[in-house]
């Protein structure tokens, strides 16, 4: 998900090219990590409830066609896990489609990717049902290795800055807004 708006006092101090992301050991060289929200994202198996999809052990779920976006912590699980049939597109809502229509059977992602997704997808979300938990992760704010030294410096500062004041910023469109109290404690 883009970090769209990252701001105190209406000022932005992300210009968008800042990713909210789960740090991996895959990801590790890829970015420079600027700071880890103080949650953990829990990330799981959705299904259709028509699907009659019960809580079933990952080896079930397998041999089910799953969908999840391209290049993410997801993505990385479902094909380090040994799932057979995946299709990876550029956005959870696709994958909700995908679902409605029948092309696949499962969805991986967060409480809050669903939620969002089934909504942009126009999709009651009484219509989908949590099958089982995959994985936690740690959610981060990354840059790309593109970007200036001085601007990571920048906003590493302003980062620590406001986390130490408790004065931190809005995050829009991330959904839990109660783990900004926490974070004050995060680290990069």
């Amino acid at each position: 998900m883009d970090i769209k708006v990252l701001h105190k006092q209406g000022k932005s101090i992300f210009n968008g090219n800042g990713y909210e992301i789960n740090r991996t050991n895959l990801r590790q060289e890829k970015f420079h990590w600027i700071a880890r929200f103080p949650t953990d994202a829990k990330i799981n198996f959705y299904a259709l409830k028509k699907s009659k999809l019960t809580n079933s052990d990952l080896s079930a779920l397998k041999t089910l066609a799953i969908g999840t976006q391209i290049d993410t912590a997801n993505d990385n699980f479902v094909t380090q896990s040994g799932f057979n049939s995946i299709s990876r597109v550029s956005h959870i809502s696709q994958t909700i489609g995908m679902l409605k229509i029948g092309r696949i059977k499962l969805v991986i992602a967060s409480d809050h990717q669903i939620k969002r997704a089934a909504q942009e997808s126009r999709l009651d979300i009484n219509e989908l049902e949590k099958i089982t938990y995959a994985f936690s992760s740690n959610p981060s704010i990354a840059m790309p290795l593109s970007t200036p030294p001085a601007t990571i410096e920048k906003l590493s500062a302003a980062f620590k800055k406001l986390a130490q004041k408790n004065d931190l910023f809005q995050l829009v469109d991330y959904g839990d807004l109660n783990c900004i109290k926490k974070m004050a404690k995060a680290q990069p």
